[in-house]
C-alpha cells in the first residue's frame, strides 16, 4: 500500500460511517478525486480547486475546460467533476417525473430547483398544471446568456393552451446567483398574467432560481 492509499481508505471509510456532514468542502472534493486520480495525493488539488473557484458549489458548476486548467486535474478528472451537477439534476427530475402535485410553495421550489440548479445559461421554463395542481409538463421556452432571454407572453399562452392547462408557473434562473427580480421580470410576469387570464388560465407564480429559489408571489410582486 502506497503512502496515499491509507489516507484514501480512511476518507472513504469515514464517508461510509458518517456521510458528508463532517467533511469540509475541500475534503468532499478530495474524496471525489480519489476515484479518478490514482496513486496521487488529491488534497493539494482539492485546495487548488477551492482557491481557483472560491467555493465547493462553484467548483461543481464550473466549465470542465476551466477545471482541467488546474494543476493536477486533467481532462478525465475535470469531466468527472463536471458531470456531478447534471447527474444531480437528472436525479431530481427522475424523482418528480410521475406528475407530482405542486400544492405547496415548498414543493414548487424543489421542483423548480431541480430544473435549473447549476445551469450556466439563463433559461425560462413553463410548468403547466391541471385543476388538481398536478404537473402536466414542463417545457423550456427560451434560453439565452447571462444578459437575459427573450420570449413573449403570447408564446407562454400558446404553450399553456397546447397543454390544456388550467394553471401555469413560470421559472427562470439567474446564473449570477442573485434572485432579485428585474423590472423586466416583473413586467413580463404581469403581461403573462393578463394574457393567460384572457384564456381562463391562472398564472400561479413566477420563481427565480439563483443561490436560492425565490417566489415572486411570496415576495408580494404578483
Amino acid at each position: 500500500m502506497g503512502e496515499h492509499d491509507g489516507h484514501r481508505t480512511r476518507l472513504r471509510e469515514r464517508f461510509e460511517k458518517e456521510g458528508l456532514d463532517g467533511f469540509q468542502n475541500h475534503e468532499v472534493l478530495e474524496l471525489l478525486l480519489t476515484y479518478v486520480i490514482p496513486r496521487q495525493d488529491t488534497n493539494p488539488i482539492a485546495h487548488r480547486l477551492i482557491d481557483r473557484f472560491g467555493s465547493l458549489h462553484a467548483v461543481l458548476e464550473a466549465d470542465p475546460r476551466e477545471l482541467a486548467e488546474v494543476d493536477g486535474m486533467g481532462e478525465k478528472s475535470a469531466a468527472f467533476i463536471g458531470m456531478i451537477v447534471p447527474v444531480m439534476r437528472r436525479y431530481e427530475n427522475e424523482k418528480v417525473k410521475d406528475r407530482p402535485m405542486l400544492d405547496r410553495v415548498s414543493k414548487l421550489k424543489q421542483y423548480c430547483t431541480s430544473l435549473l440548479a447549476g445551469e450556466r445559461e439563463e433559461k425560462l421554463f413553463l410548468i403547466t398544471l391541471d385543476a388538481q395542481l398536478k404537473v402536466i409538463s414542463h417545457a423550456m421556452l427560451a434560453k439565452g446568456t447571462v444578459n437575459g432571454i427573450s420570449v413573449s407572453s403570447r408564446q407562454v399562452a400558446a404553450e399553456a393552451m397546447r397543454r390544456n392547462a388550467t394553471g401555469v408557473v413560470l421559472v427562470h434562473n439567474h446564473p449570477s446567483g442573485g434572485t432579485e427580480p428585474s423590472d423586466e421580470d416583473l413586467s413580463f410576469t404581469a403581461d403573462c398574467a393578463r394574457a393567460l387570464s384572457a384564456l381562463d388560465i391562472r398564472l400561479y407564480d413566477h420563481l427565480i432560481v439563483g443561490d436560492e429559489c425565490v417566489s415572486l408571489r411570496e415576495r408580494g410582486d404578483m
